[in-house]
């Protein structure tokens, strides 16, 4: 039911999930970033590939195929760049560092897409495991202590953006490396050159198991917002809206549509913050003001009126 939902989502909307989804959702889970880094990798093959062979040279997509396919050439290319000792060292590259900043400010847009559209949804992100930990102790350990250098700097990322972010960590890499019970968890295999870095249907159960562990640990605050509205003598009257949120999403201050009333910048205003217990959210609305014009036969004289003022 809840697949035919998303489905029909998708046909409607492309890749986007609907607002209605979120809003109705208790938890939002999301595993990302993967991609964005592996995309990179796949640029520096092909540009290093063809800096060697400018008679044979690749498109990133091109790499990226014949390194699935196994190719011994482009796979000594790859573990080059993986050498902690190179020039080309790719964790150092600024492109690197780069597209990780991008992740983040993406991701971030994300999480707080679901904190203002539905703030008791509990978002968890999952930190990336090591696709290539089958890779350690062998030949091509380089490119294992590689991914674990950026791996580690993604995680480390994921983690320090948290608060901000208004998410849940889901530490999936600790998962993965404590795991001794689970049978293969990964796709890639040096014995027999299979470079995919997706998990195996182990992997994928052990990635729910982490998700369910964090899921069972949220915890849901009580936030209020608070809204001011000026009075005809410049004081202002509040009006209090009690709400529930899970713990540390962001929760925002939405405006309320009130005739005769406009929202005001004010010092004592907080239109976002954390979810903890007990935080006050506050907005601030003036009256708004109009004015009349008084004629007679030999004068004009224009007056100011706030909204609800006798004239």
């Amino acid at each position: 039911e809840f697949d035919a939902e998303v489905l029909s989502c998708e046909e409607k909307n492309g890749k986007y999930v609907s607002v209605e989804l979120i809003k109705n959702a208790d938890f939002v889970t999301i595993t990302c970033g993967g991609n964005d880094l592996m995309a990179i990798l796949y640029e520096k093959v092909a540009e290093a590939w063809n800096k060697a062979n400018p008679d044979k040279e690749l498109t990133p997509e091109e790499a990226l195929m014949k390194l699935a396919s196994g190719d011994l050439g482009l796979l000594m290319t790859t573990i080059n760049l993986f050498d902690l000792n190179s020039d080309s060292y790719l964790i150092n590259d600024g492109d690197f560092d780069a597209a990780l900043d991008k992740y983040i400010e993406t991701l971030k847009k994300i999480t707080t897409y679901v904190n203002m559209n539905n703030p008791r949804c509990a978002v968890i992100v999952a930190t990336q495991y090591n696709p290539y930990a089958e890779f350690k102790g062998t030949f091509f350990d380089v490119v294992y202590n590689g991914m674990e250098d950026g791996v580690g700097k993604l995680n480390k990322a994921i983690t320090d953006n948290a608060s901000e972010g208004g998410y849940v960590v889901s530490d999936v890499k600790s998962e993965f490396d404590a795991s001794t019970d689970e049978g293969d968890l990964y796709n890639a295999d040096p014995n027999n050159m299979n470079v995919d870095f997706h998990p195996t249907a182990n992997g994928h159960k052990l990635l729910a198991r982490s998700f369910g562990k964090t899921v069972s640990e949220v915890q849901y605050v009580k936030y209020s917002v608070s809204h001011f509205y000026e009075r005809l003598d410049g004081t202002f009257e509040e009006e209090k809206i009690s709400g529930e949120a899970a713990a540390g999403v962001n929760v925002y201050a939405v405006e309320t549509v009130k005739e005769g009333f406009s929202l005001v910048s004010n010092e004592n205003e907080v239109r976002a913050a954390s979810a903890t217990e007990g935080v006050v959210l506050k907005l601030y609305y003036a009256r708004n003001k109009y004015s009349v014009k008084w004629k007679n036969e030999t004068e004009e004289l224009v007056s100011e009126y706030k909204y609800g003022e006798q004239i």
